[in-house]
């Protein structure tokens, strides 16, 4: 069993849930690389979920320093890279690891790696 980051009923509020933070860019924030791209929504599998999201006005990006501002930076850039929308450009966790904002806690050479993914039974 996967431990989830939020729960949801079903896939359509599990698409809504994170678009609160992220969303697609508009004129007004066109830094802002925000969600869903075509490239992002071509992972979502459930095609209702998909065109639920398609069917969205565009939302710009809401920036974490605006959310959290006094937040440190560095902790805000790794959240950011951890709660991407499209887990295909998710940070990885060895990358997460390596972040500056754990460099205190990093030691590269003391880092164990599994073989396999390990499957966690919680009930």
């Amino acid at each position: 069993m996967v431990r989830r980051l939020y729960f949801s009923r079903d896939a359509i509020q599990s698409c809504h849930i994170p678009r609160q933070a992220l969303s697609r860019p508009t004129e007004s924030h066109p830094e802002h690389l925000g969600i869903p791209s075509a490239d992002d929504l071509m992972c979502i599998i459930n095609h209702k979920a998909r065109s639920y999201l398609q069917s969205l006005p565009p939302k710009g990006k809401v920036p974490w320093r605006r959310l959290y501002p006094n937040a440190d930076l560095q902790a805000l850039d790794l959240l950011d890279k951890m709660l991407t929308f499209n887990h295909h450009h998710r940070i990885t966790v060895e990358d997460a690891l390596a972040h500056p904002y754990l460099r205190q806690y990093y030691d590269p050479h003391d880092e164990p790696v599994a073989d396999k993914p390990s499957l966690l039974n919680m009930k």
